[in-house]
């Protein structure tokens, strides 16, 4: 059974940033990341996290690689 979604991508009013901790579909999904980067939010995650998303049609200029353990602001 699919449950119906909270709020649809393209209808987010205002973004900063995502924070993906890993690249699952349950996470990371087909359409989100493209809709959410016309935002102009920045992308956050490890690197595959990353390379998934600029293959999802995230510009590379919105993604930061954040290694494993590492904190930022």
């Amino acid at each position: 059974m699919r449950v119906p979604l909270p709020i649809e991508a393209k209808d987010v009013p205002r973004l900063d940033a995502v924070l993906y901790t890993h690249g699952n579909s349950d996470h990371v999904g087909k359409y989100t990341p493209s809709a959410l980067a016309e935002k102009n939010a920045w992308f956050y995650g490890t690197f595959p996290v990353v390379k998934n998303l600029e293959k999802l049609g995230v510009p590379v200029e919105q993604t930061k690689t954040i290694g494993i353990r590492e904190t930022f602001k």
